[in-house]
């Protein structure tokens, strides 16, 4: 009894240390094929019949894909290939119609075919020949050498090094079914051409209401700075993965943000109040890419409805006398974003068309008000699609208000401004 219990526990060791070698076997018997731009995209039916071997699910390559680094598509052919324990075939069409097919394999040199892509046999016969080897590329009648020529050791092979960083990948499927996998080169890259995406934030802010000409003495002006904030944004394209490119750069947005803790003293002494600033934006927001380059910008409009509002309290109540602001706004706004690599930089600036202004605007009936407010920022990509972004806005009020004979309160204008400065963690898919 003893001894079969210990050929049971020796067989189920072995089973269980047998599993991940069979399946990392199993893997390594099928093929992932990355086709990069849309002309090799457009021989995927070609190449699949001419490997006649079972592909990698276009996730999975998709995945990979956008984690492997190199300088050449050989480079990261070869990284790609040690990720997925599979075969990889990559495949490109220059702008001489010269197809270039890089046969990557974990632990094995990258080896290379350039074949004119508008002749099929000879793109059958070079991908039979990378994928199955040289016996079974040519007729069994003529040598092997006869077929193509030899096989090339190429680490950097010269029709791929001419691309100095690596290419951005997306993922489709055809209808041969779940296996079929397809990633070809989109026009935008993956920073810009997420679903959806979320960053927490946390900062510093700081704001500042001066009035012009203040006739009456019953208007307080108002200055703090290092006020600690914290706040969230999230933005959704649900049709980035289309062709259309004005659908594909579609899509909604919102943001919000609050201070801390805050006790502040109003200009003219006083007891130290709570004071709270919140602030919240929900829009629209269209990206349109300007050129095909990797480094091409990225320009943006937007429309949203906002609201900026800094109250004093006392027990939840709004204290009078106080510079308390309840801005509510229309927000068309512009962006630009460049990318050089793993960083990036952006700008952006929008009018605030002011719908109510609060407390400060109820005491001057016959004001004018408007805002306006610029933005820039740096963002440097992190492992896991995660981002850090380091952000500074300024936003500035502005009142002209037209007093009449007889109001309480008399002043020529005034000008309030905000200023904040983020570190945010950012993710997005």
């Amino acid at each position: 009894m003893t001894s079969r219990r210990h050929k049971l526990a020796a067989l189920l060791l072995l089973a269980l240390v047998a599993a991940p070698a069979a399946a990392r076997a199993a893997t390594a018997e099928k093929l992932a094929l990355w086709l990069d731009g849309r002309a090799a995209a457009a021989l995927h039916a070609t190449i699949a019949a001419a490997a006649g071997r079972p592909l990698v699910p276009a996730a999975l390559v998709a995945r990979d894909l956008r984690h492997v680094r190199g300088a050449t598509a050989a480079e990261r052919a070869t990284a790609l290939a040690a990720r997925l324990h599979a075969t990889v075939l990559y495949a490109h069409v220059d702008a001489a119609k010269q197809l270039t097919l890089i046969r990557a394999a974990r632990g094995e040199q990258p080896t290379q075919r350039t074949v004119p892509s508008t002749a099929g046999a000879d793109v059958t016969s070079a991908v039979r020949e990378l994928v199955r080897g040289a016996a079974s590329a040519s007729p069994p009648a003529e040598p092997p050498a006869a077929a193509s020529p030899p096989p090339i050791a190429a680490p950097k092979a010269a029709p791929v090094a001419r691309r100095s960083a690596p290419p951005v990948a997306t993922t489709a499927t055809t209808p041969t079914g779940d296996e079929t996998t397809l990633v070809a080169r989109s026009t935008v890259p993956a920073a810009t051409d997420s679903l959806f995406s979320i960053a927490l934030d946390g900062g510093i802010g700081a704001r500042r209401l001066q009035y012009n000409q203040p006739i009456t003495q019953n208007l307080p002006s108002y200055s703090v700075a290092a006020v600690p904030w914290m706040g969230f944004r999230a933005a959704v394209h649900p049709f980035a993965r289309t062709t259309v490119a004005f659908v594909r750069g579609l899509g909604a947005f919102g943001d919000f943000g609050h201070s801390l803790y805050q006790q502040s003293v109003v200009a003219g002494g006083g007891p130290r109040v709570s004071a709270s600033w919140m602030t919240y934006d929900v829009g629209l927001h269209e990206r349109i890419r300007i050129g095909d380059s990797r480094f091409a910008p990225t320009v943006g409009a937007s429309l949203a409805y906002g609201r900026v509002a800094y109250n004093f309290e006392d027990a939840g109540q709004l204290i009078s006398d106080t510079p308390s602001v309840d801005y509510r706004y229309l927000r068309p706004a512009v962006d630009g974003r460049v990318t050089f690599g793993r960083v990036a930089i952006f700008v952006d600036g929008g009018y605030r068309a002011i719908l109510s202004a609060g407390y400060v605007g109820s005491r001057f009936p016959h004001a004018q008000v408007g805002g306006v407010d610029v933005g820039a920022g740096v963002s440097v990509a992190l492992p896991h699609d995660l981002a850090l972004r380091l952000t500074g806005q300024y936003l500035r009020f502005f009142y002209d208000f037209r007093p009449q004979p007889g109001d309480p309160y008399i002043a020529g204008g005034a000008v309030d401004e905000f200023a904040v400065g983020e570190l945010a963690l950012a993710y997005g898919f």
